[in-house]
């Protein structure tokens, strides 16, 4: 019939070369190899949003201010050759899986929000700092005063060891 049957045909068939032509075996078998640049933003992008909806094509050109939306399918398509999303019926996209790029190493994912992790620690330790300066210190109770310097001293601790550690061990070798 028309070519947009044809070309719908294409994008379904896995033997056709579609869009991503050079991507070596390394890329296409470890997604953190090749996780960069406009690719890893549009990666972001969907990571981003909810989990359950799909992206399209238009909006993750519109959203990132890509030049066309050529460019904006063509990075779907390599996430899509990468196993991380998936084309619905509809041509649109959805994450089938989160990847822990280098970039997102430092991070976590609540919801649709990307923290940092420290961030999570500096919050509890300020809670902590706040208390003992409004509470503990204006009420001149040593003993709760000693608790209170001893807990955030060991859950600042806790929590630069932890995340010392983990950088070791994710340390290229």
């Amino acid at each position: 019939m028309s070519t947009s049957n044809n070309q719908a045909d294409d994008e379904h068939n896995p033997s056709s070369p579609g869009p991503v032509v050079g991507m070596s075996i390394k890329a296409a078998a470890d997604p953190k190899y090749s996780l960069k640049g406009n690719t890893l933003r549009v990666y972001m992008h969907i990571l981003r949003s909810r989990s359950n909806d799909s992206v399209g094509i238009r909006e993750i050109q519109r959203e990132l201010n890509l030049s066309s939306a050529t460019l904006a399918k063509y990075h779907l398509e390599k996430l899509r050759e990468m196993v991380l999303v998936a084309q619905n019926e509809d041509g649109s996209y959805s994450l089938l899986k989160e990847v822990k790029v280098d970039v997102l190493q430092p991070f976590i994912t609540l919801g649709s929000f990307i923290i940092p992790r420290l961030f999570t620690y500096a919050v509890m330790i300020s809670i902590l700092f706040l208390y003992l300066v409004g509470f503990v210190l204006p009420s001149g109770n040593l003993a709760e005063l000693g608790f209170f310097s001893v807990s955030i001293g060991s859950v600042s601790l806790i929590a630069l060891w932890y995340e010392t550690v983990r950088s070791w061990k994710s340390a290229p070798r």
